[in-house]
C-alpha cells in the first residue's frame, strides 16, 4: 500500500511540476474515459459557462473579410477580443492552480491520477484559447497596417507576397488551434454522454500526447542549455552528453548526428570532430531518417516561455521580454540571438514550427 500511494504521489507531482520522474500507468481505459472521471462538477459548469459567454460573442465573425477590411469593424473586434479575454481569464481563475488537494481521494489512486490528468487538460484548453486570442488581435494588428488591402469576393488581397502569406499562415493557425481545442471538447463531451461507438468522432492520432509531460526538460537560457537538468554550454564534447542523456542512435556524415529518439533530440558534430555545435528539438515529425522518431514529451523552455508544436515566432515573441525572434526577407526563417547560442526556426506555411535549432555562436580567436 505505501508503494501504491508513493507511486500516485509521483505521478501527481508529474502533473504538477516540470519533474523528469517517467510516467508511472495507474489509469485503465481511454484517456476520454479517465477525463471524464477526474472532472469535478464545478470545473465541468465553469468551462461550460465560459462556451456560452464566448459564443455569444460570435468570434467567427471577426474574421469575415469585410470585417477585418473595414477600420470601425476591426475596433468593435478588439472590443469584443477584450470581453473574450476577460472570461477567459474568470475561467482560468476558477480553476485550481494544480492537482495538489486531489491527491488521495477517498485513498483511491486512480481518482488522484485521474484528476490530475483533467486538471491539466482543462489548463491545456485555456491555453490553446489564449493563444488563438493573441493570433486573432495578431491578425487585426497586420489589417491596421496594410490599408492597401482589399476585398475580391471572400477573399483579402494584399500588395505583396509576404503579406499574403503572413495573412494566409495567420488564419490557418488560428484556424487550427480552434480545431484542436474543439475536438478535444467533442471527444470529453460524447464520452460524457455515453454517445455510442457507431456516432462518436474518432481521436486524431497525438492529440492527448500534450497532457503527459513524461520525456525530459530543456530549458534553454541566454547563456547555457539545461537538458534533464544539466547545464551545457555549446560547444560540447559527446562524451559529455551520452551520461546525461543515454546511448543515442549514431549517424555518419557530414554533418554527424547523434539521435535520441525517445528524446526528441538530435545533436549535430562536423565529421573528424567530438565537439557538438547544434541541436534540435523537434516538435513534429518529419519523413527523414535522422529525424527523431518520437518528439519532446517534456517542458521545452525559451528564456521562461514555454514552446509546444502550437507555438509560433510570432506567439513566442508576444512572450519574450527583450530578446526577439527576427524573420528574414522572406518570412520563412526566423532567429533568436542569444550570448552563446542562436535559435533558428521555421515557420511553415501551415502557420506551424517542426523544431527549434540550436547553433553554437562561432568562437573568434
Amino acid at each position: 500500500m505505501v508503494e501504491l500511494l508513493e507511486a500516485t504521489k509521483k505521478v501527481v507531482e508529474n502533473f504538477n511540476h516540470d519533474s523528469n520522474v517517467r510516467e508511472i500507468n495507474l489509469l485503465e481505459g481511454s484517456i476520454e474515459e479517465n477525463l471524464v472521471f477526474g472532472s469535478s462538477p464545478p470545473v465541468v459548469a465553469a468551462a461550460a459557462k465560459y462556451e456560452v459567454n464566448v459564443t455569444g460573442e460570435h468570434p467567427e465573425k471577426i474574421l469575415l473579410p469585410q470585417n477585418l477590411i473595414d477600420p470601425e469593424q476591426r475596433a468593435a473586434s478588439r472590443a469584443s477580443l477584450i470581453r473574450m479575454r476577460n472570461y477567459l481569464a474568470s475561467y482560468k481563475l476558477s480553476l485550481p492552480a494544480n492537482s495538489k488537494n486531489f491527491f488521495g481521494i477517498c485513498g483511491n489512486d486512480r481518482a488522484a491520477v485521474a484528476a490530475a490528468l483533467s486538471l491539466r487538460f482543462y489548463h491545456s484548453q485555456i491555453d490553446l484559447e489564449d493563444q488563438r486570442f493573441d493570433e486573432i488581435e495578431a491578425l487585426l494588428d497586420m489589417m491596421d497596417g496594410t490599408w492597401e488591402a482589399t476585398v475580391d469576393g471572400d477573399t483579402i488581397v494584399f500588395p505583396t507576397v509576404r503579406q499574403q502569406e503572413d495573412f494566409q499562415r495567420s488564419l490557418s493557425r488560428i484556424q487550427r488551434l480552434e480545431e484542436l481545442r474543439t475536438t478535444r471538447d467533442r471527444l470529453l463531451q460524447q464520452r460524457a454522454e455515453k454517445m455510442q461507438d457507431s456516432n462518436r468522432i474518432k481521436a486524431p492520432p497525438g492529440i492527448w500526447d500534450s497532457l503527459r509531460h513524461s520525456g525530459i526538460s530543456v530549458w534553454l537560457d541566454s547563456d547555457r542549455l539545461t537538458i534533464n537538468g544539466k547545464w551545457i554550454i555549446l560547444p560540447v564534447e559527446k562524451s559529455t552528453l551520452i551520461p546525461a542523456l543515454g546511448q543515442p542512435r549514431e549517424i555518419e556524415g557530414d554533418p554527424g548526428r547523434l539521435v535520441w529518439d525517445h528524446w526528441g533530440i538530435t545533436a549535430i558534430y562536423a565529421p573528424g570532430t567530438t565537439q557538438i555545435e547544434s541541436f534540435i528539438i523537434a516538435l513534429r515529425p518529419r519523413p527523414t531518417h535522422w529525424w527523431p522518431r518520437k518528439m519532446i514529451g517534456g517542458r521545452l523552455t525559451v528564456l521562461g516561455v514555454p514552446v509546444d508544436e502550437n507555438s509560433t515566432p510570432w506567439s513566442l515573441n508576444r512572450k519574450l521580454d527583450r530578446e526577439k525572434f527576427v524573420g528574414d526577407d522572406s518570412g520563412w526563417e526566423w532567429k533568436l540571438a542569444l550570448e552563446r547560442y542562436t535559435i533558428k526556426t521555421q515557420f511553415n506555411w501551415n502557420g506551424t514550427i517542426d523544431s527549434l535549432t540550436i547553433d553554437a555562436v562561432p568562437t573568434h580567436p
